[in-house]
Order: C-alpha cells, then sequence, then structure tokens
C-alpha cells in the first residue's frame, strides 16, 4: 500500500539562513556556478564596451552638432557610465537567479529529507501509462518528489511536439499513485482547463460515446470517460462522496485512473518547491487517493475470465487474477480528430490541385 502521509511543510516556508545555504552551494555544484558567473562577466564585458561606443558614437555626435568641440567628451564619459552600468546589471541578476535557484534547491532537498522522499532532478522517457506520457519527443519529468515504495510522486513534466520553427513546449505538473488493485481506465476531464469551445486539454482524446452522465453537478466540472459496459463499475468507483472529493479539491485537474495508478495532471508550469503547490498535490493524494485506493481494495471486473498475472495473457489453466482487468476495459478508445483530418485532406488536396495547374 503506498505512504500517504501528511508532510512537514516548513522547509518549504521557513527562512534560509546565509550560512547552510553558502554550506548547501559548497558541498553541490559550486563548480558550475562560477562558469555560469564568468560567461555572465565575459557577456557583461562585452555589452559594455558596445554600449560604450555606440553611445559615445550617438550622443557625441549629438553634442558636438550643438554644443561644439566640448560633446564629445560628454558623449564618451555617459556611454561609459551606461556600459559599466548595463554590465553590472548583468552580473547582478545572474548571482541573483543564482541564489534563487539554490534556496529553491535546498527546500526541495530539506523537504524531501524531512518526509522521508526522494527527490530526483530528471527523468527522461517516465514509464507511465498516463494520457501525458506519450506524446511528443523529448519527453522529461523534472523536480520530482517521490515516496521510497514508489507509491506516490509529484513533480513537472515536459514533451516537444512539432519540429523546426514550429516546435511547441508542453509543459504539465502531475502527481501519480498506486492504488495497488487494476482498475478500468477512466478519465475525468475538468471542464476548467479546457479549450475553444470546450475542447480538452490533454494530449488525447477519447470517443465520445464512453461518455458516462453522473448525477447532481458532478457533469458541470468533470466529463467521466469509461470503457463500454463499464458504466456500474465506474459508478461503483465514484461515489457520491468521491465526487464531492473531486469537485472540492481536484476541480482544476484532469485525474486519469490506468492500470494500477492514479494521475492527477495540471496544465502548465508547477512549481514542487511552492509551499502552496505541494500542500495541494497531497491534499489530493491523501483525499481523492485515498478514497480512490479503498473503493479499489474491494473492486473485482467479473469480465475476466482467466488470467496469469493482472497484466498479462491470459492462461486458461488459472482463474482469474482478482486484480486483473478484462481486456475491453483496460484501454478507452481514442477519438478520431475529426477536424484535423479534413484540415489535412484540404491541405493536400489544395496543393495536388496548384501543382497540377501548373
Amino acid at each position: 500500500m503506498p505512504s500517504i502521509v501528511t508532510p512537514d511543510f516548513s522547509a518549504l516556508i521557513e527562512p534560509v539562513s546565509r550560512d547552510a545555504l553558502r554550506a548547501f552551494r559548497r558541498e553541490g555544484d559550486r563548480a558550475v556556478d562560477i562558469g555560469v558567473l564568468v560567461v555572465a562577466c565575459l557577456f557583461a564585458a562585452l555589452f559594455a564596451v558596445v554600449v560604450s561606443v555606440g553611445v559615445s558614437v550617438v550622443i557625441g555626435g549629438m553634442l558636438d552638432t550643438t554644443l561644439g568641440a566640448p560633446g564629445r567628451p560628454i558623449g564618451v564619459a555617459l556611454g561609459i557610465v551606461l556600459g559599466l552600468g548595463f554590465g553590472a546589471l548583468i552580473v547582478y541578476g545572474t548571482i541573483a537567479h543564482q541564489r534563487i535557484t539554490a534556496l529553491r534547491r535546498f527546500r526541495m532537498t530539506a523537504f524531501a529529507r524531512a518526509n522521508g522522499l526522494a527527490l530526483i532532478d530528471e527523468q527522461r522517457n517516465p514509464d507511465y501509462a498516463g494520457a501525458i506520457f506519450h506524446t511528443g519527443s523529448s519527453r522529461e519529468a523534472y523536480d520530482c518528489l517521490r515516496a521510497v515504495d514508489g507509491g506516490l510522486e509529484i513533480g513537472g513534466y515536459r514533451y516537444t511536439t512539432g519540429s523546426g520553427k514550429n516546435q511547441t513546449r508542453h509543459h504539465w505538473g502531475y502527481l501519480s499513485m498506486r492504488i495497488e488493485r487494476a482498475l478500468p481506465h477512466m478519465v475525468l476531464d475538468a471542464k476548467a482547463n479546457n479549450g475553444l469551445f470546450g475542447s480538452t486539454n490533454l494530449p488525447e482524446s477519447f470517443a465520445r460515446d464512453q461518455v458516462l452522465h453522473l448525477e447532481g453537478d458532478f457533469d458541470r466540472h468533470f466529463t467521466l470517460y469509461c470503457p463500454s459496459d463499464y458504466e456500474r463499475d465506474a459508478l461503483y468507483i465514484f461515489t457520491p462522496d468521491l465526487m464531492a472529493l473531486l469537485i472540492d479539491d481536484a476541480s482544476a485537474f484532469d485525474v486519469e485512473v490506468v492500470d494500477d495508478r492514479l494521475f492527477a495532471y495540471y496544465s502548465g508550469r508547477i512549481d514542487t518547491a511552492d509551499p502552496l503547490t505541494v500542500r495541494r498535490l497531497f491534499a489530493i493524494a491523501t483525499t481523492v487517493g485515498a478514497k480512490t485506493l479503498d473503493r479499489a481494495e474491494r473492486y473485482h471486473d467479473d469480465r475476466a475470465g482467466t488470467s496469469a498475472s493482472a497484466f498479462g495473457a491470459s492462461d486458461p489453466a488459472r482463474p482469474a487474477h482478482p486484480s486483473m482487468i478484462a481486456p475491453q476495459g483496460r484501454r478507452l478508445r481514442q477519438r478520431v480528430n475529426v477536424t484535423g483530418l479534413v484540415i489535412g485532406i484540404a491541405v493536400v488536396a489544395a496543393w495536388a490541385w496548384m501543382s497540377f495547374a501548373r
């Protein structure tokens, strides 16, 4: 069973002494900091020279025209002052950015240690079955806080779509929680973060005939997708009290249950050093996640005939594993992007017509 605890957030909130931060930086990537600072100084010096010369020539020439001979020295002096000032701002900004970055890393490291979590800077191509983890290229999870048993993880995630000048970098925040027993594939598409005309912000879209309408105000906040013929199973998991928790604690998040994990997604950049953000993600785990875990413990898919493992191929000689999901319930059917298909056909047809018309 995954570790669901109420963390100690003091490391993300309490002031950090200069001595503690200085010691932390000495233990870490000080060489990298010096390298960045040297580059910043060289750039600042070059920028200062360019500004000094440019201002000296332009302002000096203007003053020469209006004031006579004394204008040139004034222009040179003004150019030097402005050049040195801008150069100093570049160096100061670099030093301040390094300190802010180090302070953020210090807080995350201290928070992880205080709560028995592992801090993972980067993880390329994370092996998760969730909807956001299979799109694009350069897929990477970063700034992840993970429970030692792997049952709970929060972090940022990014990937790239397109190529060349049309490249787009997508950012997400996510919570991943193991729920021990496999459940049918279900997605709660939050309406609060949808795009134009209510289009989903998720990189995957699902066939509309899999939408299950629920009672009360739930449909105003989420669109629930479940596999065909799994409507009763979805109602077993998403009880009225769980739906209330979802509306209260996760209405800005898309939620997905796939295999034996629950995911909550936030569209956009997320800061796992921000105490409010971390507190909200852990609140989802301790409310929505814990309730889902409780319902999953007693769930069984009667359609699963025989099985050798929770997700593997069937073995007719063995009875169904309690955590087995029948093939038709393991994945939702994807929706064909009709609009994109029509636009693509139109573009190809226009190109072909123009080619033959020449």
